[in-house]
């Protein structure tokens, strides 16, 4: 995301996420495990009219991302990347840090980004 110098020039005023699953043209293993599709979530926080990111998450990130994170950096500025963390960390705190929800911060945080 490309924004202005002025951290006021960049304040968030869309947060859309969506997950997508694609089937793989066959079914693919790992050694570990085996899978006939793959997801990938967008999670597109726009600001001064440019776009974020995406991430390969599971759905039931998108779904976190949707009911705890988008309105904690809706209406902040994109170029506060480590204040949008940390409220997001505050955010779920009670939901634990490993796992989804630290994916869920990561693209929260990747969709601000340069």
């Amino acid at each position: 995301m490309t924004v202005g110098t002025q951290k006021n020039a960049a304040i968030i005023d869309k947060v859309a996420v969506l997950a997508c699953k694609i089937p793989t043209s066959s079914p693919e293993w790992d050694g570990t495990n085996a899978w006939n599709s793959t997801t990938i979530v967008v999670v597109e926080a726009a600001a001064a009219g440019e776009n974020g990111n995406w991430l390969h998450i599971c759905r039931p990130t998108a779904r976190l991302i949707e009911d705890s994170l988008v309105e904690v950096i809706r209406g902040k500025s994109a170029l506060r990347i480590p204040a949008a963390w940390a409220e997001m960390v505050q955010a779920i705190r009670t939901l634990g840090r490993p796992g989804i929800t630290s994916r869920a911060i990561a693209a929260g945080c990747d969709s601000l980004g340069p």
